[in-house]
C-alpha cells in the first residue's frame, strides 16, 4: 500500500513538473530597449527596423515575444538583472560579455561626428578633438578609445536629442551619435529649424549590432542559436531585405 502510494505522488509531481516546464516555454521572451529611431521605438512602424527584424527572427524561431521600450539604463540593467530576456540593439564589449551572450549581428551602424555648418572643426584622430565639448549620451559605448579617453571633454546629455539641442545652443562643439539615428531626429523635431549641419565624412566607428541574453538564463544558447538560424535563413529568402525596404533603408 505504502508503495502505491508513493508512486502515486511521484507521478503526480512529475506531471507538476512537467506543467510547469510546458507552462514556462509558452511564456513570451520579453524584449526591451530604449527609444532609439530609426532602430527601436513604439511610435515606429512594428516597433522600428531593429524591432521588427528581432521580433521577426524570434517568431520563425517559434518563440512569442512582447517588447518594452524604457530608457537605456534601465533597459540594460534590467536584462542583467532578469527582468526582461533581451535586449534588443547591443554592440559587443568584453565587460558586457561577461553577463552575456550575443547573436550573430544582424545591422551595422554607424557612429559620426556631428557640427554646426560653418564650423572648422574636423576629425582624423582622437587628437583633433582636444580641447572641444563633445555631447555624448549617458552609458553608450562608442569605440573603445574613445571611450576611454579621459583627456577628451565629453559632455553627457540623456539622449541624441538632448545633445542636438546643445550644438544647436552652441553648449557643444560636436555630438557623437549614430548617424541614422540622429538623421531621423533631423529630419522629424527639427525639421522646421533654422539649425544646419554636416556630419564629419571619417566614421568614429562602425559597429555590429546583436540582441543579447543574459548567461545565467539556462536556456541562452539555444535562444541565440534559434535566431541566428532564423536570421540567416531570412536573409535567404527576401525577408530580411523587405523589413529593410519599409523603414526606407534599402
Amino acid at each position: 500500500m505504502k508503495v502505491k502510494i508513493f508512486f502515486f505522488f511521484l507521478i503526480v509531481s512529475v506531471l507538476a513538473i512537467s506543467h510547469v516546464t510546458i507552462a514556462s516555454d509558452n511564456q513570451p521572451l520579453k524584449l526591451v530597449n530604449d527609444p532609439w529611431p530609426p532602430y527601436t521605438s513604439s511610435n515606429l512602424h512594428k516597433g522600428g527596423v531593429a524591432t521588427q527584424i528581432v521580433q521577426t527572427a524570434l517568431h520563425k524561431a517559434g518563440y512569442k515575444t512582447i517588447v518594452d521600450f524604457l530608457p537605456w539604463a534601465r533597459a540594460i540593467e534590467g536584462t542583467f538583472d532578469g527582468t526582461y530576456d533581451i535586449l534588443i540593439t547591443a554592440s559587443y564589449s568584453e565587460e558586457r560579455a561577461k553577463k552575456v551572450i550575443y547573436s550573430n549581428p544582424y545591422l551595422i551602424n554607424e557612429i559620426r561626428f556631428i557640427k554646426l555648418s560653418g564650423t572648422k572643426h574636423r576629425f582624423e584622430g582622437l587628437e583633433d578633438l582636444k580641447g572641444l565639448v563633445i555631447g555624448v549620451a549617458r552609458g553608450y559605448l562608442y569605440e573603445p578609445s574613445f571611450d576611454k579617453a579621459d583627456f577628451l571633454i565629453k559632455d553627457e546629455a540623456v539622449d541624441v536629442v538632448s545633445n542636438l539641442k546643445k550644438l544647436k545652443t552652441g553648449r557643444v562643439d560636436l555630438v557623437v551619435a549614430d548617424e541614422l539615428v540622429a538623421r531621423y531626429y533631423l529630419n522629424t523635431i527639427f525639421k522646421k529649424d533654422t539649425m544646419q549641419v554636416d556630419f564629419l565624412p571619417k566614421a568614429l566607428n562602425k559597429k555590429n549590432m546583436h540582441i543579447i541574453i543574459r548567461k545565467n538564463r539556462t536556456d541562452h544558447a539555444e535562444i541565440i542559436s534559434k535566431f541566428n538560424t532564423a536570421l540567416d535563413a531570412m536573409k535567404k529568402d527576401g525577408s530580411y531585405d523587405k523589413i529593410l525596404i519599409q523603414h526606407n533603408l534599402r
